[in-house]
């Protein structure tokens, strides 16, 4: 925006200094007293600064492409780790519903367990006595 504002300034002087009489927007812009050579100054003044400006939209251009491909990038590793937050929170639930089936199993295993422990009681009890299946 500097760069167009400079380019348009010179532009301005240099369709001012085409009549000597008026002041020159450049040189006033410097602080300078129009002169005869300013107006011939014009014309590579007014190149450079519309050069400086292409490079400056550029550099801008290049700067806006960096920021995109880094946001695209950001966006990316985040999709990955929401990915990798729902598969571990997945695993978890399965981890958690084997470990209920788990304990559902003991428990059964334990009861089949006190079970048995009652049956032989009972049998020792009754070969004690002498009873016969």
């Amino acid at each position: 925006e500097r760069l167009q504002g400079q380019l348009d300034v010179c532009a301005a002087a240099c369709a001012d200094e085409q009549n000597e009489v008026r002041p020159s927007r450049a040189g006033a812009a410097r602080g300078q007293a129009p002169t005869r050579e300013m107006s011939e100054d014009l014309p590579r003044e007014i190149e450079d600064l519309r050069f400086q400006l292409v490079v400056a939209n550029a550099a801008a251009g290049e700067a806006e492409a960096s920021r995109q491909r880094d946001w695209e990038q950001s966006r990316e590793q985040l999709e990955s780790l929401v990915a990798e937050r729902a598969n571990a929170n997945q695993r978890i639930e399965e981890l958690l519903l084997e470990r209920q089936q788990l304990r559902a199993a003991v428990e059964v295993a334990e009861a089949v367990q006190g079970k048995a422990s009652t049956c032989e009681s009972v049998a020792r009890d009754e070969q004690k006595s002498g009873y016969n299946w």
